[in-house]
């Protein structure tokens, strides 16, 4: 399973050279005009609670691994409401008539969104515990990349419009903090022990 470490850690190298990292970090574009891709973020971000839900969670087993991964779960889909709140203070969350949310949410410029939501769905089934331990940071190391560089632009965000970001901001790495703090066992090294 350490080639499995191993492999996560250059999958996070080569997530922080993508068009889109790189977008998001270019300070020649506003902090709100960097952040303006967070509707399309939607179904992955609204799907993500799901895969928690029944993709990942399984609180009828007694399996101490798939315990630790329920204990990740009950945490990780509540993201959701963090990211609802930036909507509001980004200002996206302007009306729309349900077919133009639709449009929004099922069209084009969700698509990469949803397609990956329903992969990772998709792949998890049936999985063993150590193998959806496995997804679960597979899934942190890809968000972990995209956040640090999210929560920068939110700090540029606050620092010119004093408006404070959550979900885009500290307080949702407060959250990931605290519940890897909780853990007597790290994923990780449950991975890492698991022959």
């Amino acid at each position: 399973m350490n080639r499995a470490l191993e492999h996560l850690e250059q999958m996070r190298q080569g997530l922080s050279r993508q068009p889109f990292i790189l977008f998001v970090q270019d300070r020649t574009y506003d902090p709100w005009h960097r952040l303006s891709f967070a509707p399309c973020l939607a179904p992955m971000t609204m799907g993500f609670a799901d895969l928690m839900r029944y993709g990942l969670r399984d609180t009828r087993s007694k399996d101490r691994l798939q315990q630790v991964l329920n204990a990740h779960t009950f945490v990780d889909d509540q993201h959701w409401r963090l990211f609802l709140r930036d909507l509001e203070t980004l200002g996206l969350n302007e009306p729309l008539s349900l077919s133009s949310s639709l449009q929004l949410l099922w069209g084009e410029h969700s698509a990469k969104s949803r397609q990956l939501i329903y992969t990772v769905m998709s792949l998890v089934r049936g999985l063993s515990p150590i193998l959806r331990l496995v997804t679960l940071e597979a899934i942190e190391v890809a968000a972990d990349v995209g956040f640090s560089h999210f929560r920068e632009v939110g700090r540029e965000h606050t620092a010119r419009t004093g408006e404070q970001l959550v979900y885009f901001g500290q307080r949702h790495q407060d959250q990931e903090d605290l519940h890897e703090a909780m853990d007597a066992e790290s994923i990780r090294s449950l991975i890492a022990a698991h022959a």
